[in-house]
């Protein structure tokens, strides 16, 4: 095991992802190889209980890895609360989380590093959602879904649900002590808070985001059920807005 502080973290939430977690695992190790990141990378698997075995094929994978962590939180609560805990535990100098499906290509970790190292204290991946999404109902409710965003939590921001975000460790620290949604919002939260604490966004487009699952889209969610909670998120996070709850 590799002593010191890594430079970077690599948070990747995972419910129920059996099918894929171990292809995903072993891409991410040839890719750290690759880049000569292996050593200075801390990868954190953060895997709620689904019944379907994630978190233990995750732990198999550990021999590929010179700084491994399983994290097992317990009964499913939502996404926001599985990359909070990541990011609570990373011990690098610059955190990144991504979807445990790699639907955003590992090559972009290179740039994203680039900027967080240049002083950017985010960096988000930002997609064509009009493109992106093959799905019409996930397109439809994406549309929606982020218009509203826009309005109340991320001006400016063209797609803040895009599973792939990377922050200065001070950063990540600053977000999640504010953070209050646990659920699919977190990201436009975390988005909002930084806008009001002075903090520093960089958008790096994915244009070559696919999502594997195609139609079978969000993990544990339908499309509607998805949207649903996400709005009545957004409307916390307007109400914490308006009453100053992120200063």
């Amino acid at each position: 095991m590799s002593v010191g502080r890594p430079e970077l973290s690599l948070v990747i939430p995972a419910f129920n992802e059996r099918m894929m977690i171990g292809s995903s695992l072993k891409e991410v190790a040839g890719f750290l190889k690759k880049h000569k990141l292996a050593s200075s990378t801390e990868v954190i698997v953060v895997a709620a209980d689904g019944g379907d075995g994630t978190a233990d094929i995750a732990e198999s994978y550990a021999k590929y890895f010179k700084r491994f962590r399983v994290i097992r939180p317990g009964p499913r609560v939502g996404k926001g609360r599985d990359v909070r805990i990541g990011l609570e535990q990373a011990t690098g100098k610059y955190h990144i989380f991504t979807d445990a499906d790699l639907a955003t290509p590992l090559h972009h970790i290179v740039e994203m590093l680039d900027r967080l190292r240049s002083g950017a204290d985010i960096v988000i991946g930002v997609r064509d959602l009009d493109s992106s999404h093959e799905d019409f109902m996930r397109r439809s409710t994406s549309r929606i879904s982020n218009l509203a965003i826009r309005l109340v939590a991320a001006p400016g921001i063209n797609d803040t649900q895009c599973g792939f975000k990377g922050f200065r460790a001070e950063s990540s620290q600053l977000l999640i002590q504010k953070q209050t949604v646990l659920g699919w919002g977190f990201d436009f939260e975390y988005l909002a808070i930084a806008r009001i604490n002075g903090l520093s966004i960089v958008t790096v487009p994915i244009n070559d985001w696919k999502d594997p699952k195609g139609e079978q889209g969000l993990v544990g969610d339908s499309q509607l059920s998805a949207m649903t909670s996400t709005l009545k998120e957004l409307a916390k996070v307007g109400v914490n807005i308006t009453l100053r709850r992120y200063s």
